[in-house]
């Protein structure tokens, strides 16, 4: 969960000795083990989880930004799954909806919109999701 140590060779390496000590927290190893953990399932229905499959996040972290202006609880999927065990985790987490941004589930100017509850989805323009006045739920 936390490394660290001494680091006082390291500062020396760039022109200015000083004695240093440091340490960082593993994230990810802290989301792997609750993830493993049933009884910390969510105990409240969130709205999103964004689910990325391109390898530049600034899409998701806009659209993720714009639906917590438009009061949405957002979430993005951080660690790298597939589809299917990203909407295994929504489910776990009581997320109602899933947002696929990339791959092959829609045009390059969509997301597609999955209900976690019976995996029903729909494609969506982004251009719509940007509007202040767009309902985000599937009618189908």
């Amino acid at each position: 969960m936390c490394g660290g140590g001494r680091y006082d060779a390291l500062t020396a390496k760039y022109g200015r000795p000083a004695p240093a000590t440091g340490f960082a927290f593993n994230i990810l190893a802290l989301l792997k083990v609750l993830e493993k953990q049933p009884e910390m399932e969510a105990t409240r229905t969130r709205d999103f989880l964004l689910f990325n499959l391109k390898e530049d996040r600034r899409e998701a972290l806009e659209i993720a930004q714009n639906l917590r202006d438009k009061g949405f609880t957002t979430a993005r999927d951080i660690i790298r799954r597939d589809f299917d065990n990203s909407l295994a985790y929504a489910k776990r987490m009581n997320i109602r909806q899933m947002l696929v941004i990339g791959g092959n589930y829609c045009a390059e100017d969509e997301i597609y919109l999955v209900r976690v509850a019976d995996r029903k989805g729909v494609a969506i323009k982004k251009t719509d999701l940007l509007r202040d006045d767009y309902s985000l739920k599937i009618e189908l």
